[in-house]
């Protein structure tokens, strides 16, 4: 619906711009009668090659490639990292990355994501079109940080539901053990 939305408001400006330049057509006529040269086939040219670049955006190629490559690009970075992060919490099970493992597999995502994101878009060129590469990496970021925002609301929502750290149920497990050794222990004759 949105996309309908944006190519009849396209449409429209078209028009506009179509009737503009036909305006500039007739300026142009009066011109050479007058005998001076046209000035409106240089901002032909420039229209056409606006709206030729235009159309091209629009095309499912287009699109698929902006889209799966952005994907690609932003689950190949949130599984490249989130290995590390494990990686340095298996380095170090007792340590503060092995406790926070979980967010640290989401936080970052979500803040360098939307960081990017943010900024491609603020120094994005009003009067130009962007590149596939700058549309690509947009979405890439897009994507990026809406996993770390999935991540993370899966994180909280299990140390919420769990009411503790990871750390603390390896702590309950061994004095879980240690009680049963103590209940066997007393059991015997």
């Amino acid at each position: 619906m949105a996309k309908k939305a944006t190519l009849d408001k396209l449409n429209d400006t078209d028009k506009q711009i179509a009737a503009l330049v036909s305006g500039l057509h007739a300026n142009d006529k009066q011109l050479e009668t007058a005998g001076t040269t046209p000035s409106s086939s240089k901002l032909k040219k420039h229209y056409d090659k606006l709206i030729e670049k235009a159309k091209d955006r629009e095309t499912r190629t287009h699109k698929v490639a902006v889209d799966f490559g952005g994907g690609a690009v932003a689950q190949v970075s949130n599984e490249v990292i989130n290995g590390i992060i494990r990686a340095w919490a298996e380095w170090r099970p007792t340590g503060w990355a092995a406790q926070n493992a979980d967010l640290l597999q989401s936080a970052p995502h979500v803040i360098l994501g939307m960081g990017v994101y943010l900024t491609e878009l603020a120094l994005r060129s009003p009067k130009k079109l962007p590149s596939w590469k700058r549309e690509m990496s947009s979405q890439a970021a897009l994507i990026f940080s809406n996993l770390g925002m999935s991540n993370l609301a899966r994180a909280l929502r299990t140390r919420w539901k769990a009411g503790t750290k990871p750390g603390d149920h390896a702590a309950m497990q061994a004095e879980n053990e240690a009680l049963k050794a103590r209940l066997a222990a007393l059991a015997k004759p």
